[in-house]
C-alpha cells in the first residue's frame, strides 16, 4: 500500500468499501512543549490504486480513538 503522507502515532483506522481511512493520531515529529500534538485529519487509501486522499477534517483533534464504519458514515469515538 501507499506510505501515509504524513507520520502518525495513535490514530484510528477503519476498512469500509474498498478504502482505508485513518483519522486523528499525532505526529511524532510535531510537539508543544515537549508533548506530541493530535491532529484532526482524515486520509483515504484506494487499495487499489494505493493513492491517498485528505479528507475534511475532523471537528477538534483526537488521538487514541476509536473509528468505525456505519451505514455510509464515519463515526470516531473518544
Amino acid at each position: 500500500f501507499g506510505v501515509l503522507p504524513e507520520p502518525r502515532n495513535y490514530h484510528a483506522a477503519v476498512y469500509y468499501r474498498e478504502h482505508i481511512y485513518v483519522t486523528g493520531g499525532c505526529d511524532p515529529d510535531k510537539r508543544n512543549c515537549g508533548e506530541m500534538v493530535a491532529t484532526n485529519t482524515t486520509y483515504c487509501l484506494n487499495i487499489h490504486s494505493s493513492e491517498w486522499i485528505q479528507k475534511s477534517e475532523m471537528l477538534c483533534t483526537r488521538s487514541h480513538h476509536g473509528l468505525v464504519a456505519f451505514q455510509g458514515k464515519l463515526y470516531a469515538i473518544g
